[in-house]
C-alpha cells in the first residue's frame, strides 16, 4: 500500500448531507514512489445511499429532542459532534483530499509525461503481481479512472484493458470470463469510457505490442 495516497468513502444520508469520510491507504498507486508532498491523488469509493441521518443530524436532532435552545445549543451539538468517529473521518478525509490537490499544482509538462509512462509502468506491474482477483481489477480499474484530469486517462485505459486479457508471465493471450469482463466493462460505462475499454479487451497483444 501507499503511505501517501488515500482511499475516501463518500456516501448520501436521507438528511440530505453528502459525507466524505476517509477510509484506508490505497492498494493501488499509480504514481508509486513518491514524497508526501509530490503528485499523487485520492480515489473515492462511492457508497450507496444511506437511510440514515449523518451523525451531525442525528446530534442536532437529540439536541432538539432535548429542548436546547441558543449558545447551550450550539455548544452541545459542537461538543458532541467534535468526539464523535464521523467528525475523525471528515477531517482525515479533508487533510488527505487537499493534499492531493495541492501536490498537483504547478506540475510542468515534462513531468506529466513522466507521471504518464510511469502510471503506465504501475498498471502492467500491478495486473501482473497484484491483481488475482476481479475485485482487484476492478478497484485498479476504478484507480485508474479517477486520476486527475492532465493524465492520459484514455491511455491508461487502453494499457489497462489490454493488459488485463494477457498472462504477462506465460506470454499469451488469456481472456476473461464473461462475468468478469461484464464488471469492469460496467465500471467503464459508468465513467464514460466503455469503447475504450472494450476495444482493448479485443486486443490479442498488449497495445504497446501492436
Amino acid at each position: 500500500m501507499c503511505p501517501t495516497c488515500a482511499v475516501v468513502s463518500q456516501t448520501n444520508h436521507s438528511c440530505g448531507h453528502q459525507v466524505r469520510r476517509y477510509m484506508c491507504k490505497a492498494k493501488f498507486c499509480l504514481f508509486f514512489p513518491h514524497e508526501a508532498d509530490e503528485f499523487h491523488m485520492v480515489t473515492y469509493v462511492y457508497k450507496a445511499d444511506s437511510k440514515y441521518w449523518c451523525e451531525y443530524c442525528e446530534i442536532k436532532g437529540d439536541a432538539n429532542d432535548s429542548g436546547l435552545r441558543g449558545a447551550e445549543k450550539h455548544d452541545f451539538i459542537k461538543t458532541e459532534y467534535d468526539r464523535s468517529g464521523e467528525a475523525r473521518q471528515v477531517q482525515n478525509a479533508n487533510e488527505v483530499i487537499a493534499a492531493a490537490d495541492n501536490s498537483q499544482n504547478g506540475v510542468d509538462a515534462a513531468k506529466i509525461a513522466e507521471l504518464n509512462k510511469t502510471a503506465l509502468s504501475e498498471i502492467k506491474w500491478y495486473l501482473k503481481n497484484r491483481c488475482s482477483s476481479v475485485n482487484d481489477k476492478a478497484l485498479l480499474l476504478k484507480t485508474i479512472l479517477q486520476v486527475p484530469q492532465s493524465i492520459d486517462r484514455k491511455a491508461l485505459v487502453e494499457c489497462f484493458g489490454s493488459y488485463v486479457v494477457y498472462d504477462q508471465k506465460q506470454n499469451i493471450w488469456k481472456g476473461l470470463s464473461s462475468k468478469d469482463r461484464g464488471i469492469l466493462t460496467s465500471i467503464a460505462r459508468r465513467a464514460g469510457m466503455f469503447k475504450t475499454l472494450d476495444i482493448a479487451l479485443k486486443m490479442q497483444k498488449p497495445v504497446d505490442m501492436q
